[in-house]
């Protein structure tokens, strides 16, 4: 699976153009190679990672060792998301073998190898695909400490989220989720009366080493503060806006972190349903997974913001949403073939093994179609802020396995106004988008 991911994501890495954001990372490039990385990096720097809200001082860094190495092309420039997005792919299915076991690990893997999605955001030459492979690595050293109780893994956690927010501001919301998961856990162990709850809480010295870790991140963010106030006031908009989630909400991000839309994202909620309850009752972190999902949508549908809403806000999730999913097909497969061994003995492997087939090819069939759409375009999908026809290309690829963004006037249902406040000059609380530019 592993090779999968690397093969899906190296195939088209240097056949499309840089795009507009793409440009911007290349600029700080070759700004850093005229001047030396230490003077472009400073904050009186045009193009400086403190200066500039798409600019990650993490990535930018590693874009500038790619370059400097291979040169300065498209695929160069790329490199370090596609290597992020297959150590994200070894992290998942990692995760999965210490969490559920070595199948859901290997399905977890698959999904997250072949999703369009992730593919097309580790071939962005932004800080993304960086960003998740550190929070999924955070995330999974939190599951791991508690899986285990041993100190190292917190020493990984903190290392991987003071890494994460360095990648990209949106860690600060997953650290956000991590400390709400430790405080329930913390009050899990005063409140609970049996005996299975208190041996799951935290011992004094283990909250202590908790909250240790937790104050070593938040240190090792200061330096990163002025980049963050730089990014929150780069609005867009004169109003202030909320995510207002609803069902078709629900439905479309589902699309969008499986393969598509109609039945490949029921197949994904079906299966995702599952898991969860397979977790519930087996003993699994499904709250924790849940709580990993959630709070970023929680976040931006309490907190209000003047920026656009985009799908990749919310992308540290869909790791997380793939360990469910294959949670739940594994399930699905073990609970027919527990059953048909009661009824059919001699027939139960075989079935079960049917099925488990005709599950790979439901999964596979939606990605590989989306593949094969996505490949054919001559510009990336993030260029419909340029070039709305990209849109239109392809039977409207980049929308369908893509794009969730209220550029687009089919998503605008994705927020509602909250408040009006004085940010720029534009004229509508959500921006028309690129065609009216």
């Amino acid at each position: 699976m592993i090779v999968v991911a690397a093969l899906l994501r190296f195939d088209t890495l240097g056949a499309r153009p840089l795009w507009s954001d793409e440009r911007a990372v290349a600029a700080f490039v070759a700004q850093a190679e005229r001047e030396g990385f230490a003077r472009a990096s400073s904050p009186a720097g045009p193009k400086s990672p403190r200066t500039e809200a798409q600019l990650s001082p993490l990535h930018v860094a590693l874009a500038y060792a790619s370059a400097h190495r291979f040169g300065g092309s498209p695929a160069a420039l790329r490199l370090p998301s596609v290597l992020a997005g297959v150590a994200t792919a070894a992290l998942v299915i990692a995760l999965g073998r210490a969490l559920w076991g070595g199948p859901v690990g290997l399905v977890a893997g698959a999904l997250f190898a072949i999703s369009p999605y992730q593919i097309e955001y580790a071939q962005d030459a932004r800080s993304y695909a960086l960003f998740v492979a550190l929070a999924t690595a955070q995330l999974g050293a939190w599951l791991l400490f508690l899986q285990t109780r041993r100190g190292a893994w917190l020493v990984a956690f903190a290392v991987a989220g003071a890494a994460s927010l360095y990648a990209h501001h949106l860690a600060l919301v997953n650290q956000a989720a991590l400390a709400a998961l430790a405080g329930a856990t913390a009050l899990r162990g005063r409140i609970a009366r049996d005996s299975a709850n208190r041996a799951r809480a935290f011992t004094g010295r283990e909250a202590g080493l908790v909250a240790l870790a937790f104050a070593a991140i938040a240190l090792l963010y200061l330096p990163q503060l002025p980049n963050a106030r730089g990014f929150l006031r780069s609005g867009v908009a004169n109003a202030l806006v909320v995510l207002a989630p609803s069902p078709r909400f629900v439905h479309e991000l589902a699309g969008r972190w499986g393969c598509g839309r109609g039945a490949a994202a029921w197949l994904y909620e079906a299966a995702f349903v599952a898991g969860v309850f397979s977790g519930w009752r087996t003993g699994r972190p499904v709250l924790a997974l849940l709580a990993w999902i959630l709070c970023p949508i929680v976040v931006f549908s309490v907190v209000p913001f003047s920026k656009f809403f985009d799908l990749r806000y919310l992308m540290a999730g869909q790791p997380a949403f793939l360990q469910l999913v294959a949670a739940g097909a594994v399930a699905c497969i073990e609970e027919a073939e527990r059953r048909l061994r009661s009824s059919a003995p001699a027939h139960a492997r075989t079935a079960s093994l049917a099925l488990a087939s005709l599950l790979l090819l439901a999964f596979a069939v939606p990605a590989a179609r989306a593949h094969l759409s996505l490949r054919r375009l001559p510009l990336r999908c993030s260029e419909f802020f340029l070039e709305p026809r990209i849109l239109d290309l392809a039977s409207g690829a980049c929308r369908r396995y893509l794009v969730l963004n209220t550029l687009v006037p089919e998503d605008r249902y994705l927020l509602r106004v909250v408040a009006s406040a004085a940010v720029d000059g534009s004229a509508e609380a959500v921006p028309r988008g690129p065609e009216s530019r």
